[in-house]
């Protein structure tokens, strides 16, 4: 394999500009889509304190972590959707919403 040329498919450009083209091209490369703390507080309906707790002890988040010297850290919770949708089960003990129903709920929330 080494030498030799692999050929990219080539896209129109205004394909990957739109959201859902942009969205396609995210999911074929393999990345999930990701919440924001303020997200899951509000599709959970609960402060975004009681969730920042909640989801900090939870397994499969990704935390970014800004140290400086001589000044607290701030720390950024980022909480994929299969995450979130697994935590979901476990609250409501029953199957996880699909993630487009979780989407349509983070929009509207995020709207309001």
């Amino acid at each position: 394999m080494a030498g030799q040329a692999i050929a990219i498919n080539a896209q129109t450009p205004s394909e990957p500009q739109t959201p859902e083209g942009l969205r396609q091209l995210l999911f074929d490369l393999g990345v999930e889509p990701s919440m924001t703390i303020n997200e899951a507080a509000a599709v959970l309906r609960w402060s975004y304190w009681k969730a920042r707790r909640y989801f900090s002890q939870v397994e499969g988040i990704c935390v970014s972590c800004r140290p400086k010297r001589y000044k607290r850290p701030y720390r950024t919770f980022t909480i994929p959707l299969s995450v979130f949708a697994r935590e979901w089960q476990k609250m409501t003990g029953r199957e996880p919403e699909s993630i487009e129903i979780i989407r349509q709920r983070v929009a509207l929330a995020v709207h309001r």
